[in-house]
């Protein structure tokens, strides 16, 4: 079996290695590796409708915003995400459940309530 630091920092590269670990026993079962699995899908979620979200603003203000102003922008907003990720693998790893903001208490919730459904 794999140490369950190895597991909840592995859920973070992408979502599909946190949807794996939520379906593979005795992983599934595991509190810490199920909150990283859920914090990683949620900020992969978050991640992806923001950045359409940009892209939408970018092509509807075209005209006021040059790409000059929304590319920049979505650097900024990639490279704190990353840094972000980076954070969480990290602290996967050396075995702590850092908790992000917003995302990082719906994971925790989501973690918990499946794990009261998966006992009865």
């Amino acid at each position: 079996m794999i140490a369950q630091n190895f597991v909840g920092m592995a859920s973070y590269f992408t979502f599909i290695p946190a949807v794996l670990v939520l379906l593979v026993k005795p992983y599934c079962k595991n509190l810490f590796v199920r909150f990283h699995a859920f914090q990683s899908i949620f900020f992969n979620a978050a991640y992806f409708v923001i950045v359409i979200c940009l892209y939408v603003v970018g092509s509807l203000t075209a005209g006021f915003f040059p790409d000059p102003v929304m590319e920049p922008l979505l650097g900024v907003f990639s490279a704190s995400c990353f840094i972000l990720w980076s954070v969480c693998v990290l602290k996967a790893y050396q075995g702590e459940k850092f908790k992000l903001p917003v995302i990082g208490e719906l994971a925790e919730q989501q973690s918990v309530e499946d794990e009261g459904e998966n006992q009865s």
